[in-house]
Order: C-alpha cells, then structure tokens, then sequence
C-alpha cells in the first residue's frame, strides 16, 4: 500500500550565533494533505541532525505540535482561537475541549486559515460569538515537529541538514524527506573586542500588539561600506515578519564561480553575517527576503554598495 509523502524544514533558533553559545534546530515534517493517498496524519518516526555533511548532534523522535488554548470567539464564518503557537496556515488541526454552546468550537481535522504566534482562525459555518475566556487544547494532524541542540559548532560557516527517517506504517505512514540546508553561521567572539558604555536610564513603554499583521520588512547594512582590500566586512540586517534572507552579489572576481551568496539564513528580526576576508573589488550586495516556505517575498529586497579602495 503507498504511503502519503512529507516534506521536512529546517530553521535556527539564532542566526547568525557565537561560538559556545547553544543553538536549537528545529525540524518541522509535515504531511502535503492535497494529493495524499491515505488520509491525512501528523508523522511519526526520527529525524537526523547532520552538520557539515558528516557531524551528527542528534537523531530525535518526532513530538506532537499542540498549543493550549486561552479563548475562543466566531464569526458566523470564522472561528478565532487566542492560544499561543507555532501553527501555520495550511496545517490540519484537531480541537477539544469545549461543551455545551461552545462544542461547535471542537474541530476534526480541520485547516488552519490564518497563523499568527499568538492566535489561529479556522473557516466554517458558526453561531456568532463574542469572545469569551475558556480553554481547549489543539493538536496538529498534518505535521509534528523534533529540536536537536549543539555547542560544538566552530566559527565560520556551517551546513545543516535534516532527515526524516519516514515511518513504513500502513496507511498512516510516511516517506522519508531530506531538509533544506541550512547555513549557520558561527563568529568568534573575543573579548577584546567589548567596549564599556557608559549607564543611561530610558523610560519608556511600548506595545507589540498587531506586529503581525504588519507588512514585511528588510533593510541591509555594511560596516564598513568602504574598505580596504580583504579587510573585514559586516553585514546587518533588520526585518519584520520575514523567515529567511538571503545575500549575494558578484563583482566577477571574488568568491568565484556563482559570486557571493550566503545561502538561506534564518532570522527572527535582527542578525549579522560576518565577512572575515571581504572582499578585493567593490560590489553591490543584495538581500532577498523569503518566508517560511523560503519563498521570495516579491518585492523585498535591500541592496548595499561595499567600495574596495
């Protein structure tokens, strides 16, 4: 009997990290759901954490993906549940928990219209509700997640892939699935390098009510933007509601073939990418960004002029 196919991705707790300080990789495997020959169901079985093509740092069972749900309101089309969460739109989900007037909030198998890491909505017929403060609980059908952590990673760039072992199950099982590779990057902080800043006080208040459903953003920077030949480079960057970047630029001589790129580098808001030789002709670096799918955001982009002199 065939199995249903999955896909796995992979993405980093911190981008890019420090030499010493642990890293978390998360490797979410999820169930396509459209074109399945069997039903849809959350994968089980073990994932393989592989850096650099051959150090292993972890073969870990997949968990569930559930999130406990804090209150619920609807719509006559839409349900919203206030639970936080690392759902996204697409996955199936099962819910449970509610009684009486509000069981028509108990779902089987349902999919998940909008994510965000705070709430979730889920289409369908419904009897307005204002919200109201109860609890349930929300698992995923369609996919499960498994986290490997290491230390041990040197400075410089490493590769990170992971494997979905895929589960024989009849009927409810799965192929295997490779990753996307990842790179890490790791800096080599030295202590010499950290400056005393004088103490200040800020007094101030703010709110991220409504970050996510902002547009988003990226901008790209260099320190410094000129410099001499092989003189190290660093590029920052800041984004908002974006999952990967990814840099490249090619001046024809440096870091040939293909030119410069760092491949896809997860990012949560903030990061830097260290370019320890530089580079020995001017170029014009570019930053693409992607969402959690590594799909470009159409559109989004930052560019930088580094001047070699």
């Amino acid at each position: 009997m065939p199995l249903n196919s999955s896909s796995t991705l992979l993405v980093s707790s911190l981008a890019p990290s420090s030499f010493e300080t642990e890293v978390t990789f998360t490797a979410t495997v999820s169930d396509p759901v459209v074109g399945d020959p069997n039903l849809n169901t959350a994968p089980i079985g073990t994932v393989q954490f592989v850096a650099d093509g051959s150090f292993g740092f972890g073969t870990v069972s997949l968990a569930a993906i559930t999130s406990f749900i804090t209150a619920i309101q609807s719509s006559t089309s839409i349900a919203t549940y206030t639970s936080t969460n690392t759902f996204t739109a697409g996955q199936s989900v099962t819910i449970t928990g509610f009684f009486g007037p509000q069981a028509q909030f108990n779902q089987t198998n349902v999919t998940i219209a909008t994510a965000t890491a705070s709430s979730f909505t889920v289409n369908g017929s419904y009897t307005a509700q204002i919200q109201v403060p109860l609890t349930g609980n929300a698992t995923s059908t369609s996919a499960s997640m498994a986290q490997a952590s290491t230390t041990v990673l040197i400075p410089g760039l490493h590769t990170v892939v992971a494997t979905y072992l895929g589960d024989a199950t009849p009927t409810t099982g799965h192929t295997g699935s490779v990753s996307n590779t990842l790179t890490q990057q790791v800096i080599n902080v030295s202590v010499t390098d950290v400056v005393e800043v004088p103490g200040f006080a800020l007094i101030s208040t703010y709110s991220t009510a409504g970050d996510s459903s902002l547009p988003p953003q990226a901008q790209l920077f260099a320190i410094p933007s000129t410099a001499a030949p092989v003189a190290s480079i660093d590029l920052l960057w800041n984004t908002l509601n974006v999952a990967f970047i990814g840099i490249t630029g090619n001046n024809g001589v440096d870091y040939q073939p293909g030119g410069f790129n760092t491949g896809f580098i997860s990012t949560s808001g903030s990061g830097i990418y260290v370019i320890g030789n530089g580079f020995t002709v001017s170029i014009l670096l570019t930053l693409q960004a992607y969402d959690i799918t590594q799909t470009p955001i159409a559109g989004l982009t930052s560019a930088v002029q580094i001047t070699i002199t």
